[in-house]
């Protein structure tokens, strides 16, 4: 409760459906990091990695929207919601959510070498 309340304050400007959007993908971004978390407590090498960078993407994500006390209250929150299902699906979706946005980057990154490439052409 106390997270959509430090949301609502955080986007009172924001038209109401992007506030919850971002509330919405908080709250994803949350689950993804503390299952990437837990399942990374008992992996090893290259798995334990990507388990690791996993984490720290989600952290970054929600580090951007949220920290003290109101991140700590919501990753409670999210964690109990996670807790004793299957993390498998979970870190599927965050997986293949991470997968888009580096698809998305390199999409970004083609399209500024192909503006460099030709402002070196004139």
């Amino acid at each position: 409760m106390i997270f959509l309340l430090f949301l609502a304050a955080q986007a009172s400007a924001v038209p109401a459906p992007a506030a919850a959007a971002v509330a919405e993908q908080t709250q994803f971004d949350i689950r993804c990091m503390l299952a990437s978390q837990i399942a990374s407590e008992s992996s090893e090498g290259a798995e334990k990695v990507g388990l690791t960078l996993a984490t720290m993407f989600y952290f970054g994500r929600v580090d951007a929207v949220l920290s003290g006390d109101p991140l700590a209250q919501q990753m409670e929150f999210e964690g109990k919601a996670i807790e004793g299902r299957p993390l498998g699906p979970l870190l599927q979706e965050c997986g293949e959510f991470m997968k888009r946005r580096g698809e998305a980057m390199q999409e970004v990154g083609g399209k500024l070498d192909a503006r460099e490439k030709a402002r070196q052409l004139r």
